[in-house]
């Protein structure tokens, strides 16, 4: 076995605060209220990433399952923080968005040294990674600080590009309110993001981050939601209710193409793709209550693998596991189970205090 500096995230080489084997059933216990037990055959090589906001132990931490070690990896900004911070696609960099004096801002660091802060006198917010943690996209109302009585509904879509150290302004209207954190595509070409514009098209859009283009596609996803990008970034998968009820399509850019891969009477949402993108977890309330299921991309040999209920299902970086939320044991939990079905473990309780961020990979850098 590799020893032990060589297997921690590279976070730690600057937050050295670790919880060692002899005392991690107590720290989980005192920190989380959650039981995980000792280290299982099988379990997955990978790191998980929590964000605990709960007092002086708040931060963002580590589990490695197959250690039992839970360590804190980032800590937060000094200013309050007001939303769950997100993560680069590999769990290496992590951006706050913060309240200071009434305005909005973000926080981006990685490694523990500061990528991003915004300006005092500046708004930003609704920030969201690359996969690869070069580039942070966000809105800002920067350009409009003259429009005093509206400056609320004046925000704009920036991309900052670390590499680079450049910031770009991609849209230029008036009068917008965005309404979800942008997500981009795999290999960073697109990113979706949802909007409202008094004097343009509003809902979905995705836009080209090398052309700086807004194309809308609001009349293929409708007022779809869940949007997911699939692996190879030339597909979204997503829910919508056009048919009356709950159902998962999957757009391909190129051609414009809407397959409805779940067609069933039952609710289908949450799509999650499968890092192959050969496969797709959701859950589905066909078989009586919320569970998860697994189902080919082009929705055949779909079935379920939970029976105790359970929502937001993550993948694995290998493809061998799902994370998923359950009340099955009176409280929400995360847990654990093969892609392939079988018993599922728990992990640590969740809350609006404790949250899954997702999985962290060794060996890859931004």
């Amino acid at each position: 076995m590799a020893d032990s500096d060589a297997r921690l995230p590279r976070f730690t080489l600057f937050y050295r605060l670790p919880l060692v084997v002899a005392g991690v059933f107590v720290a989980i216990l005192i920190l989380f209220g959650g039981v995980v037990g000792a280290a299982r055959a099988g379990t997955p090589a990978h790191w998980m990433l929590f964000w605990m906001h709960d007092g002086e132990q708040d931060g963002v931490y580590v589990l490695d399952l197959e250690r039992n070690i839970l360590e804190r990896v980032a800590h937060p900004p000094s200013m309050p923080v007001v939303d769950v911070p997100l993560l680069s696609g590999n769990g290496h960099r992590v951006v706050f968005e913060t309240m200071t004096e009434g305005r909005l801002q973000i926080y981006a660091r990685d490694q523990g040294y500061p990528l991003y802060y915004t300006d005092s006198t500046l708004e930003d917010r609704l920030p969201g990674w690359s996969a690869d943690g070069n580039q942070l996209a966000f809105w800002s109302n920067r350009e409009s600080p003259h429009l005093v009585t509206h400056r609320w509904q004046n925000w704009n879509f920036f991309i900052m590009d670390f590499a680079l150290q450049q910031m770009r302004q991609i849209t230029f209207s008036l009068g917008c309110v965005p309404y979800n954190n942008p997500s981009w595509s795999p290999d960073g070409a697109w990113i979706t993001a949802q909007f409202w514009c008094s004097r343009d098209d509003n809902g979905t859009f995705i836009i080209n981050t090398q052309t700086n283009a807004v194309r809308s596609i609001r009349a293929l996803v409708d007022a779809g939601g869940d949007l997911v990008w699939s692996p190879d970034g030339r597909s979204l998968a997503f829910r919508s209710d056009r048919e009356r009820n709950g159902e998962i399509y999957i757009l391909t850019l190129n051609s414009g193409d809407l397959t409805n891969v779940t067609q069933h009477e039952g609710t289908d949402f949450q799509p999650a793709w499968s890092p192959d993108g050969s496969r797709l977890a959701f859950v589905s309330n066909r078989d009586g209550q919320g569970d998860i299921f697994v189902m080919n991309r082009d929705g055949s040999n779909a079935r379920r693998i939970t029976d105790g209920g359970g929502w937001q299902p993550a993948w694995s970086p290998d493809g061998n596991w799902l994370t998923y939320t359950s009340r099955q044991d009176g409280s929400p939990m995360l847990y654990l189970i093969n892609s392939s079905g079988g018993d599922s473990l728990r992990v640590l309780p969740v809350d609006r205090q404790h949250v899954f961020l997702g999985w962290y990979q060794a060996g890859i850098s931004p």
